[in-house]
């Protein structure tokens, strides 16, 4: 490219290598329009142009932005002026065009819609030979050329300071375009796309997808074709998604910001989807609970975990006002306490059910990719910490961190810590919530660098068992998984809450659920309930022999009322024969209700 530029400045363009002044220069009213021009493009915002500036100049080098014809129209105001940078014509109003300026970053950077680097000996004009020059062209979301931005340095030979400044340009301008896609689809679903055989995570914030309520393609970046294997974007657009990475918009919307794994054409691909405001989330298809693992109605709010003794409604209150005021939160407590129903729950009641709530949990850690998935989450999380209005605050949510390799551990402590640093002085607050949950055994595990970024304040949550409102929870549990809203007998009652719950929340709910699909009565009882809550011998007859005479009582009245004192469906329910049945009715002289002394058996004729 270089040696075809020499080539057209010479028979083309017929440049001198040694013009003393060759680079022309607009007047001041000739620029301000264009500098205008090129700012409304932007939609007014020059944040990421002024991180790169403040970037490049601390490493020595000079920012400089061109528009889409070559034109600087602005420069790095901490340069001194009258600098070598700008003796050398790299100032305002400078033309770059390669039928003036010769071969140069700008020209080669718009020409050929990628980044470039232009060495001191690559440069055609003697007069820049001194100089390392790297442009990257700004895209908007249509993939339509905005402008370049170039980074000038003294070339000493050094690859570090060309590596160095091809990364800041290629963040920059990803993110440039991946802010600008996301103002004009915003009332779409929208997806970046990655692959494993993609660059940086931190320099593709703009391989980027936005679909429609049908499921259609409506907006698409070239970065995104390139990582679907594509050499363009033109044949994504009105084709649907599952026909291109092989998923439907349903699946996507019930993500909710967590990375999907898909196939994308040739190459596996991961998905991290974007959702657009509730209102127009609600023209989007209805996600079912079996694809996203929780549904609207189905959902455990803070009201359910608050319970009904007093001392618990405190905890999840003052819990609920620390996580909506961004501060930290470390959950810990056994197995099953309700930790990560505690998360999902704060992050919804907190407004935030249409942002992502971005989870790393330990338990996908492991695979020598781990790395780039624990990445590719937390420039996740990052987009959305250091974004302004234009982007939903969100949740990062850390799942067992002490379980978690110790380089990973490390890896999430620098992320917060650059992310705290960035908050500082901002009056909205953070705009990235961080939570972790763990069991309280790992908590020796966890490093106390990622300890004190996560433990603003500590919950510990309190086990099934010794809750003083355990029978309230469980009538509440079984109204959730009966459908039929049948009422808990009382010696059930008994049994269970009698049980130590050594599973919790997550064990009650599997009992409850279990006892409803088997019972057939209008309620439920003992014998509906699982061999485990009575005894850890075998079950069947053992069952009964574990038992006082008083629950076994009550165990048997209970199955034969629920089988409308069918003597055979009533061992047949208990898991017992029917002679087994007979015989423990009549050891304990069970008898009808109604029918006074007489046993269930009826009374036998006596013989004459």
């Amino acid at each position: 490219m270089i040696q075809a530029s020499w080539q057209r400045c010479v028979a083309k363009h017929q440049l001198s290598r040694d013009a003393a002044r060759p680079i022309m220069r607009l007047l001041t009213s000739e620029v301000v329009p264009r500098r205008q021009s090129f700012v409304d493009r932007l939609s007014g915002n020059l944040s990421e142009i002024q991180w790169l500036s403040d970037m490049s100049r601390r490493a020595g080098h000079y920012a400089v932005v061109a528009d889409d014809e070559c034109v600087l129209v602005m420069r790095d105001l901490g340069q001194n002026a009258g600098s070598d940078f700008e003796q050398a014509g790299i100032v305002d109003g400078g033309c770059w065009t390669e039928q003036i300026a010769a071969t140069n970053g700008v020209a080669m950077a718009l020409r050929h819609r990628r980044t470039m680097t232009v060495t001191g000996a690559d440069h055609y004009y003697a007069l820049l030979s001194r100089f390392m020059c790297t442009a990257t062209p700004i895209f908007d979301h249509d993939d339509q050329p905005i402008g370049a931005i170039n980074v000038s340095a003294f070339d000493r030979g050094d690859m570090r300071d060309r590596s160095f400044a091809e990364h800041i340009l290629r963040m920059a301008t990803s993110r440039i375009q991946a802010r600008l896609f996301h103002e004009r689809f915003a009332d779409h679903v929208r997806t970046q796309v990655l692959s494993s055989q993609g660059g940086l995570i931190d320099e593709a914030w703009n391989t980027l997808l936005a679909v429609d309520s049908d499921g259609v393609i409506r907006g698409a970046t070239q970065a995104a074709a390139r990582e679907l294997g594509l050499d363009s974007a033109l044949p994504l657009v009105g084709r649907k998604l599952d026909a291109v990475v092989g998923t439907t918009i349903d699946r996507l919307v019930g993500t909710r910001g967590q990375p999907l794994e898909v196939e994308g054409g040739s190459r596996p691909v991961t998905l991290t989807t974007v959702l657009p405001k509730p209102r127009k989330l609600a023209l989007y298809p209805t996600v079912t609970p079996r694809e996203t693992g929780q549904s609207r109605t189905g959902r455990i709010t803070l009201a359910d975990l608050e319970g009904f003794a007093e001392d618990q409604r405190a905890l999840i209150r003052r819990t609920r006002e620390l996580y909506r005021m961004g501060l930290p939160l470390l959950i810990t407590g056994a197995t099953g306490t309700g930790k990560r129903a505690l998360v999902e729950a704060l992050h919804f009641d907190a407004e935030l059910g249409q942002s992502p709530l971005i989870m790393i949990d330990a338990t996908d850690l492991g695979a020598a990719s781990d790395a780039l998935r624990v990445s590719h989450c937390l420039e996740h999380a990052r987009a959305f910490g250091q974004a302004g209005a234009d982007l939903p605050t969100a949740t990062l949510y850390l799942k067992d961190p002490g379980a978690m390799p110790e380089a990973v551990q490390y890896q999430i402590a620098r992320f917060l810590a650059d992310l705290e640093a960035g908050e500082l002085g901002d009056p909205s607050g953070p705009r990235l919530r961080v939570i972790a949950s763990m069991n309280g055994l790992q908590e020796q595990r966890l490093l106390p660098e990622l300890r004190s970024h996560v433990a603003g304040d500590i919950v510990r949550l309190t086990p099934l068992s010794q809750r003083s409102d355990l029978a309230m929870l469980i009538k509440r549990m079984q109204c959730r998984v009966d459908s039929r809203g049948r009422m808990i007998s009382a010696p059930a009652m008994e049994s269970l809450t009698k049980h130590d719950w050594p599973g919790n929340f997550r064990e009650l709910k599997l009992v409850l659920r279990r006892a409803s699909l088997v019972s057939a009565g209008s309620e439920i009882g003992l014998h509906d309930l699982p061999d485990r809550l009575f005894t850890a011998l075998p079950p069947s007859t053992a069952r009964i022999e574990s038992r006082n005479t008083e629950t076994e009582r009550a165990w048997l009245e209970d199955a034969l009322a629920s089988t409308n004192w069918n003597m055979s469906a009533a061992a047949r329910r208990c898991g017992i024969s029917r002679a087994t049945m007979h015989r423990r009715v009549t050891a304990l002289a069970i008898t009808r209700p109604s029918d006074g002394r007489r046993s269930v058996l009826g009374s036998r004729k006596a013989p004459h």
